[in-house]
């Protein structure tokens, strides 16, 4: 059960029902030698005529329980002593065996300012949270396998009593045509958070080998979703202040190493070219002056992640879900690509990889912008690594576009 050393009652109080079957008038006198103020114990006084019942509200509001007779130890029964002083009478008065004075104790609910003392278990629910800033992995498809990621939960504890944590960290991917989620990972933790006067914060590492799932497998699904709740169970001996309480703050490390075993495919929205981006004479300008063109792309690539990339333009949002091409003059496929860095046994790239692509846009293609409004679309590929990969922050993808024009020159202007 509860059991308290000493206290401080920030709201409460006590309500003495009092029968008076003296057939006299009394003085009474209350007085709680466990209830102090200052070191002086609480006194109530009241007047109760004769052959009536009164009640004393004592508000306690401010003053401390505490153990008169043994300070300092659990306070196992509140004392209380109450005397009546009867009023003179005139004459004699006749006291039989059956006239009493009868007191009944109740207590309000009482609030605590403080609290020293052993709690039973009280069990917290925790409010869910939600991250929502996740939002950046709904248009990725695969995963990322971050063996090296680490999350740090400190929880900074103000109460003088031992927590007990039961947390649940759930992560879902779900994309914005999806009523279900595509996956989901489920982390269940338990920890002990030390008291304050132990230790303030209390540190909890979570990595590739501290849970079944671990927070490696949930990020390894990119989330879109995460959210967590749980119960904290206060129990044990301790104190604690109003306004005191738990905080968790949570950090992320950025992992070193990664590996990738399945591809990791992004694609856009579709966006659209109207009238408003590419004028009349801008129109005219591409579809008829220019003659040939190709743009060369020279990518040097210093990362250990190669990269494929694929831009689909068409004058039928339709059509950009497919590979098939009829009409150069109304749909476009442009691709590149991006070799990973040669990769050492250290898993750091040593030699980065120079790739180049040549796009070709002939005279046909640029007749795609005689229809507008175009629409596009685009699908980034990560493709998967041989292994384990590393990546320095000297590491870095370098590239270089050179364009090629043959166009027309009209000397009559």
């Amino acid at each position: 059960g509860n059991q308290v050393r000493r206290a401080t009652i920030r709201k409460g109080g006590l309500h003495f029902n009092i029968n008076n079957q003296l057939p006299v008038n009394a003085h009474i006198r209350l007085e709680l030698p466990d209830i102090q103020h200052n070191g002086e114990a609480k006194i109530v006084t009241g007047y109760i005529p004769g052959g009536q019942a009164e009640q004393l509200d004592v508000d306690l509001t401010g003053w401390e329980l505490v153990n008169h007779q043994n300070p300092g130890e659990f306070l196992d029964t509140l004392f209380y002593n109450l005397s009546a002083t009867t009023d003179s009478t005139e004459g004699f008065v006749s006291i039989s065996s059956g006239d009493f004075v009868a007191v009944d104790v109740h207590f309000d609910s009482l609030y605590f300012q403080s609290l020293t003392g052993k709690i039973a278990p009280v069990e917290v629910d925790i409010p869910a949270t939600e991250v929502n800033n996740l939002d950046f992995f709904k248009d990725f498809e695969g995963g990322i396998r971050l063996d090296d990621l680490v999350m740090t939960l400190t929880v900074q504890n103000q109460v003088d009593f031992p927590v007990d944590l039961d947390l649940k960290i759930a992560g879902y991917h779900q994309a914005d045509d999806q009523s279900q989620p595509r996956d989901s990972v489920v982390i269940h933790l338990q920890r002990e958070v030390q008291p304050s006067s132990v230790s303030p914060q209390t540190q909890i590492i979570l990595d590739a080998n501290s849970t079944t799932p671990s927070i490696v497998d949930l990020i390894e699904i990119l989330p879109t979703q995460l959210i967590v709740t749980g119960t904290a169970t206060v129990q044990g001996e301790g104190s604690v202040q109003l306004g005191e309480g738990v905080r968790v703050l949570y950090s992320v490390e950025s992992p070193l190493s990664l590996e990738l075993k399945n591809p990791i495919i992004r694609e856009s929205g579709i966006d659209t070219l109207t009238k408003d981006d590419i004028d009349s004479s801008a129109q005219q300008r591409i579809t008829e002056d220019i003659r040939e063109a190709y743009v060369e792309f020279i990518i040097k690539n210093g990362l250990p992640l190669g990269t494929q990339i694929k831009f689909y333009m068409a004058t039928d949002s339709t059509r950009l879900y497919d590979e098939q091409i009829a009409d150069s003059s109304t749909k476009w496929i442009l691709e590149a690509a991006a070799n990973a860095g040669t990769v050492g046994s250290d898993g750091y790239v040593h030699t980065p990889q120079e790739t180049r692509t040549r796009i070709n846009l002939s005279h046909d293609k640029l007749q795609i912008f005689n229809h507008l409004p175009l629409y596009t679309r685009q699908v980034v590929t990560i493709l998967p690594t041989n292994g384990t990969v590393r990546v320095r922050q000297s590491d870095k993808i370098k590239v270089d576009a050179v364009v090629h024009v043959k166009y027309r020159v009209d000397l009559d202007q």
